[in-house]
């Protein structure tokens, strides 16, 4: 399990390039790009108001972009505007401008040139003060207290030089990775966001074989995946589009809701479809799957943070048992304005209960279920 960065989510809970450089390549497994609203606070930013990415100059796409080159990250990555606007405009003109944004986001990311502190590249003194002999001193004063704790003759490994650290501690899954970054269009699911599962969208629906040739005619590298299609017509079906028109598996929609508003038995429904569609989607060729978690926890007082975590580590526990059997990956997607957790909370009480709503929580939550191989981020700027 890892993140799925939305760059909405990440602008809107104050998102650094110092937290990005951080992560480990595996991590990231679906971005989303777009650009905030300019006429509101980042605390007041709207859930459903944005538009392209660059096109409002408030969230910084291309520089999540760079960093993700620079950490060598390989993953789908689509645009998802929600922007009424799209809503009268052609599906064609939709998709040509929203790739023309995409691409015009690659360029500027390519060329921005990361700073050496950013980087970790630049001269770095602990301590530039140490007066003479500290070093020695401090020697001393370990083998005392070694001494005293019935340590004596126990050798700590040493620390080593920054040059020797790897960048890089985890191979990513077998199989399960692209060779790039992948533009990749999103129009299978549906046109806005809603309540069932989707993987994300532009603002346009297609049926999935006019998905493919859309995306083939205005040059992406992949298309996200039409589980309906690939339900009444099989993964042969599926891969023989990709053939077709020259594209790459993009990622499919998760049907699972990790959160406490879905209770045992809808969790249940939910993981046995899990079941059924991930064999499928793996025999068409899709490795990649992403979904959101909710930022706030329900208003019962056993359901507030410590055991909501519970609660989603124990079933994201099990939903890892699934990637790991058919080598997928699930990207998890953070929900960063504001007023979504602080004002409106849960959607018929209005808790305001915070929950997970940052990349480390994402991180912490795949740790704790340890599925931290095959769970990755949703990053949406």
């Amino acid at each position: 399990v890892g993140l799925k960065l939305d760059v909405h989510h990440w602008h809107c809970t104050g998102g650094l390039l110092e937290e990005l450089i951080c992560l480990e390549p595996h991590e990231v497994a679906l971005v989303e790009l777009n650009d905030s609203t300019a006429s509101v606070t980042r605390r007041a930013q709207p859930e459903f108001d944005r538009d392209v990415p660059l096109r409002n100059g408030v969230s910084d796409s291309a520089g999540l972009l760079a960093v993700l080159m620079q950490l060598g990250v390989k993953c789908p990555v689509h645009v998802e505007s929600f922007t009424r606007r799209f809503h009268i405009v052609d599906v064609d003109d939709t998709i040509a401008e929203q790739k023309k944004a995409m691409d015009l986001c690659f360029r500027v990311a390519a060329a921005r040139v990361l700073p050496a502190d950013l980087v970790g590249s630049q001269p770095h003194v602990n301590d530039p003060h140490e007066p003479p002999g500290w070093a020695s001193k401090m020697t001393q004063e370990l083998a005392q207290y070694q001494e005293r704790h019935g340590l004596a003759g126990h050798v700590l490994p040493p620390w080593p030089a920054l040059t020797q650290l790897p960048r890089f501690r985890d191979a990513p899954p077998a199989g399960a990775w692209p060779t790039k970054l992948l533009r990749t269009l999103n129009v299978t699911d549906s046109d806005w966001d809603v309540p069932w599962p989707h993987i994300g969208t532009l603002g346009k629906q297609l049926p999935f074989p006019e998905a493919c040739a859309m995306a083939e005619k205005h040059g992406y590298d992949a298309v996200h995946l039409d589980v309906d299609f690939l339900l009444e017509h099989g993964p042969e079906a599926v891969r023989g589009l990709l053939q077709q028109h020259g594209l790459e598996p993009g990622g499919w929609r998760f049907p699972c809701h990790l959160h406490d508003l879905s209770d045992d038995a809808y969790f249940e429904a939910e993981f046995a479809q899990l079941e059924r569609e991930a064999p499928l989607a793996a025999a068409a060729g899709y490795k990649f799957t992403s979904f959101h978690l909710l930022p706030w926890s329900n208003a019962t007082p056993k359901n507030r943070f410590c055991d909501h975590f519970a609660l989603v580590a124990a079933r994201l526990r099990r939903v890892g048992e699934v990637l790991k059997k058919y080598d997928m990956r699930l990207a998890l997607e953070f929900l960063g304005p504001y007023g979504n957790r602080r004002v409106h909370g849960c959607p018929t009480l209005g808790t305001g209960f915070d929950f997970i709503h940052t990349i480390e929580g994402i991180r912490c939550l795949a740790a704790a279920a340890g599925v931290s191989s095959h769970v990755g981020l949703k990053l949406d700027v």
